[in-house]
């Protein structure tokens, strides 16, 4: 038994050394990893392709509006609510003149 126990002992170290150099590479690797995806990151802020990304999409969602009706939509339904606000000052503007002409037609009936 003696026999078996170097050689089991050699697989084992060797076994745990792979595993700590694996490790190790692997650290290196995240790292590595981590430092592109930063400069990556940076320059492509720095180039400012995220306000040019930004500034299509907003006019790409102006443009879908335009297309499918929904600005027209939009200014429909404010003018309707305008429309309904001068309807509602139009009508109390006239029942105060029909008070004021039944005050008066009153009067004249009085004298």
């Amino acid at each position: 038994m003696s026999r078996r126990k170097g050689p089991i002992k050699s697989l084992t170290d060797l076994g745990r050394n792979t595993a700590d150099k694996l490790v190790d590479s692997g650290g290196k690797v995240v790292t590595t990893t981590k430092n592109l995806t930063t400069h990556a990151q940076r320059k492509l802020l720095e180039s400012g392709a995220k306000g040019k990304k930004d500034a299509v999409q907003s006019q790409i969602s102006g443009k879908f509006d335009e297309i499918s009706g929904q600005a027209m939509y939009q200014l429909v339904q404010e003018r309707l609510a305008e429309q309904d606000r001068f309807n509602d000052l139009l009508a109390t503007k006239l029942h105060e003149a029909l008070e004021r002409i039944s005050d008066l037609e009153k009067r004249l009936a009085d004298e």
